[in-house]
């Protein structure tokens, strides 16, 4: 029986003793002195001190208002030109999600108003400089613009925690990474790899300048054309979309599919992906939101991705979704090990199951009702890798059940799991906050390193992930978890201390 910890602060130092599982533990000492250093020159970014005065914002908020007041500030905030996707987080986890206004809460926690205005001051910049050219400016000015062009088509690849990139790891409330490479930490490198290492960035996090009519333009910042060239796959695209949520009246409508079709093809072409199967179930779902806006939808669409399938769409040989699911064996091993053996004993791995849940988070088979609130709640996590642990549970609450399953029976049925309704989502939420709590935070680190990376296949990296018996933890998390439990009880002795006392 898997037991939940009343605090995140004990860590998981508790539970590793409650269930028995064995972990691994890397026995490379690091100098962390310049993690520490980096850290502490990141608060003093723009980007820093914008989170912890919205950090600050909400604390002061959550000491005074009530339901009514807060459901006060999310209206403000929804109204706001510039809305806080902080605050409205913090709103919506004391009120709930209104059912009327989901629609403009994710766009706001998507970052979707701030994407809208880069691109809308792309189009001025854009059409600045195309009057310029027209209007014949100096000499001295067509230089500095010629190096201004030449310096943008220079700009290297930026970490998604950099402060130059509005939907990185900062504004989502992740712990910072630092551009700089790294020593190897005896497992994984903490800091973002170079570009010729096992890991690294794709597209979707580099400015994608390209030349047009003679100037230099973001073509990820460019209004969505009407008709863009067909991919090589566009009969795929258009059978998927037939068949995408085919019984809802929303998707029956012609409009609705030309929009879905012209969204999945500019995307492809604007970050060079092929068209992968599941990415029309995501956009659906912004659909099924309320959102109407094509604009709106597709930076919905390019924003989740980014948040939370950003290795998975990115990479055409899946080696990171590869990893990703090596990762969820191991987490299933560590929380439940009965029940991994049992899977390993007929070699049931969670490629043959768990695809669907990886790929579309749930899209492609929850029912409308179940599939917004359950991405409520995913969107509301700052974590991106915390549906991961839903799906964990789902399998979870599944465990007798397989148990009594043969051989024969067993992939069927794993595959036919979904989440049935919003009242089962609710209590899969639950649990799954408590088991992530429960998981050592250096596998926290190397779940997100494969949700933003792409781990090439066959790379040092993969075949090391690949070789692992069981979950990595870092040998510094133990010895602190080890002083926390002494920590702990001290504590727990001097307050029996003083209860005897009392009694007495």
């Amino acid at each position: 029986m898997r037991k939940g910890s009343a605090s995140s602060n004990e860590l998981w130092s508790s539970t590793s003793k409650t269930k028995g599982t064995s972990a691994s533990a890397d026995t490379t000492s690091n100098d962390t002195a310049h993690k520490t250093k980096g850290l502490l020159e990141n608060t003093k970014t723009k980007a820093f001190r914008t989170l912890s005065k919205s950090m600050s914002t909400i604390s002061k908020l959550s000491k005074s208002n009530s339901r009514h007041e807060w459901g006060m500030i999310l209206e403000d905030q929804i109204n706001s030109p510039n809305p806080d996707p902080d605050i409205v987080r913090a709103a919506c986890k004391v009120i709930g999600v209104p059912e009327g206004r989901r629609g403009d809460i994710w766009k706001i926690l998507l970052h979707v108003p701030l994407l809208k205005k880069k691109m809308e001051e792309e189009v001025v910049a854009l059409k600045k400089k195309q009057d310029h050219k027209e209007g014949g400016g100096t000499a001295e000015e067509e230089e500095e613009e010629e190096e201004e062009n030449h310096q943008n088509e220079d700009i290297p690849l930026k970490h998604p925690n950099s402060q130059h990139d509005p939907l990185g790891s900062m504004a989502e409330g992740n712990p910072p990474i630092h551009d700089k490479k790294t020593e190897d930490d005896g497992f994984l490198m903490i800091d973002a790899p170079d570009s010729d290492t096992d890991m690294h960035m794709d597209e979707h996090n580099q400015l994608t300048l390209h030349k047009k009519d003679g100037l230099t333009t973001n073509i990820l910042l460019e209004p969505l054309r009407e008709q863009a060239p067909a991919l090589e796959n566009q009969r795929v695209i258009q059978v998927d979309i037939e068949r995408t949520r085919p019984t809802l009246k929303c998707f029956q409508s012609q409009t609705v599919r030309q929009d879905m079709e012209v969204i999945l093809t500019e995307y492809c072409h604007r970050y060079q992906v092929s068209y992968k199967q599941g990415m029309n179930y995501i956009l659906a779902s912004f659909f099924m939101a309320g959102i109407t806006d094509r604009s709106d939808l597709f930076l919905c669409f390019q924003s989740f991705v980014k948040r939370f399938l950003n290795s998975t769409f990115g990479d055409n040989e899946f080696g990171s979704l590869q990893c990703l699911f090596r990762l969820f064996r191991l987490l299933v091993q560590y929380h439940e090990p009965a029940l991994s053996v049992f899977l390993d004993q007929y070699e049931i791995v969670p490629e043959l199951f768990a695809s669907g849940w990886f790929m579309t988070i749930h899209a492609n088979k929850s029912d409308q009702d179940t599939l917004l609130f359950l991405w409520d709640a995913i969107l509301l996590e700052p974590n991106p890798c915390f549906h991961y642990f839903i799906d964990l549970e789902l399998l979870f609450c599944h465990k007798e059940e397989i148990l009594k399953k043969s051989h024969e029976e067993l992939p069927q049925f794993l595959v036919n799991i979904l989440i049935e309704n919003s009242d089962r989502a609710r209590k899969l939420i639950a649990e799954a906050r408590k088991t992530f709590s429960n998981t050592p935070l250096s596998f926290h680190d190397l779940f997100m390193k494969c949700t933003k990376f792409q781990i090439r296949v066959d790379s040092s990296m993969y075949l090391r992930l690949e070789s692992l018996p069981c979950l990595p933890i870092a040998s510094k998390e133990l010895i602190g978890c080890y002083y926390m439990d002494i920590l702990l009880g001290e504590k727990r002795t001097q307050t029996n201390k003083s209860k005897d006392k009392d009694k007495e």
